[in-house]
């Protein structure tokens, strides 16, 4: 029944997010392009592997029940 994740926008890793807050932290910390470009390549395959993770398991176990592809989930608005 629950969606899939959002798949990050496409402006990732093109030098507008040269920074990243931490978790429970009022702190930002900034970091160079390449870092930023790494960081978005592991963001976007990581959220491709999970997507591809859950549909395989919806299509393996949820037999004769509609399953839920729609991406909804957005990373920006779970709870720290």
């Amino acid at each position: 029944e629950s969606p899939l994740i959002e798949e990050p926008s496409m402006d990732i890793g093109s030098g507008k997010y040269l920074y990243r807050k931490p978790p429970f932290l009022d702190t930002i910390v900034k970091y160079s392009a390449t870092q930023e470009k790494r960081e978005a390549f592991a963001i976007c395959s990581m959220t491709g592997f999970l997507n591809q993770a859950a549909l395989f398991f919806k299509r393996k176990h949820c037999d004769g029940i509609k399953i839920n592809v729609r991406k909804e989930i957005s990373m920006h608005d779970l709870p720290e």
